[in-house]
């Protein structure tokens, strides 16, 4: 073997131990960050005595990851209509409480019966009286917390939609990246980035993802609307 040889073996081996030395140190690092896949790398024989990097693969259950995304939507939506239905439950008051909704409206009704019974009794007109600025004030108190639900509904959405855009957004950079990068820990990087927008989409959006090859992703609503990918470039059945 030729001292030139001998030395591009050792070079590649050094190469080789070095790539996982750095795969091992990112597990250890990544061992509690969220949406970091943890990751294998095997060394790969080359000529006829040398080695070099094999690809570095992402040990990812994609079965489980599909679930959660799809139960990420599912847990939002319950949380964010338990959220507002409790708002206005409140609005609404403990049904027969001293304040609620359907006391003060008993009582003017029954203020209202007992006026009836002596229209001419000045006590029982102003109690009548009394008991209908009561539930009027309710009402308007009602009709503020129902405005205030709704603006706070419209700036959620406002939110909601910029933080879907910029999660597309960042999912587009990403796979213009891809392609420039070579297998590696750098491009497992990367696809690590890009599930941590995707699961951020999932608890905004009920969506699917269809591979496109290349690690390439597109993405729809449960609808079927294209959010990411051309539709044109999809092939499979949708994860």
């Amino acid at each position: 073997m030729s001292l030139s040889l001998a030395l591009g073996n050792a070079l590649s081996g050094l190469r080789s131990v070095e790539t996982g030395l750095d795969t091992v140190s990112r597990n250890v690092a990544g061992a509690g960050v969220e949406g970091y896949a943890r990751r294998t790398v095997t060394a790969v024989e080359s000529g006829p005595s040398g080695v070099r990097d094999g690809e570095v693969q992402r040990v990812l259950d994609t079965v489980v990851q599909r679930q959660m995304r799809r139960e990420s939507a599912g847990a939002a939506y319950t949380a964010t209509m338990a959220q507002y239905l409790s708002r206005l439950d409140s609005s609404f008051g403990v049904p027969g409480g001293p304040s609620s909704l359907d006391t003060l409206f008993n009582s003017f009704a029954g203020k209202i019966q007992s006026l009836a019974a002596e229209p001419a009794s000045t006590v029982a007109r102003n109690e009548a009286l009394m008991a209908g600025r009561l539930l009027a004030g309710s009402f308007n108190q009602l009709s503020a917390d129902v405005q205030s639900l709704r603006s706070d509904t419209e700036a959620a959405l406002g939110s909601a939609v910029d933080r879907v855009n910029t999660a597309l957004s960042t999912i587009d950079r990403i796979e213009s990246q891809l392609s420039s990068v070579a297998n590696g820990n750098a491009r497992a990087d990367l696809l690590d980035e890009r599930d941590r927008q995707v699961d951020s989409l999932s608890q905004l959006l009920d969506i699917r993802i269809t591979p496109r090859g290349g690690d390439g992703i597109a993405i729809f609503t449960a609808g079927g609307t294209a959010l990411f990918g051309r539709l044109d470039a999809v092939i499979g059945g949708v994860a």
